[in-house]
């Protein structure tokens, strides 16, 4: 996987997982049709999160473990959106 393509990918899971949380803690209510649509892509998204975590460190670890290197990021975000998960599932959010 490319590595701008896996970066793509983390942005839009860390931003949707924080809009996620966003509309939980605001108790923002959603029509049906969106509240479908976020019920829908949430599973496939914590399972892209999963792939994408072991796939950013792969290509971190054929960078050598650089700090430097273009999968550095991607290995940042992917990090802060498991424990943004983890956070707001301890918390109820």
């Amino acid at each position: 996987m490319k590595k701008n393509l896996s970066l793509l990918l983390s942005c839009f899971s860390f931003i949707y997982f924080v809009g996620l949380i966003f509309i939980s803690i605001k108790n923002i209510l959603l029509n049906d049709i969106f509240e479908a649509l976020f019920e829908t892509a949430t599973i496939p998204l914590i399972v892209l999160v999963a792939i994408l975590i072991v796939i950013s460190f792969k290509a971190w670890h054929a960078d050598k473990w650089e700090v430097k290197s273009k999968s550095f990021p991607t290995v940042l975000i992917l990090t802060a959106t498991v424990a943004l998960i983890i956070f707001a599932t301890v918390f109820n959010v």
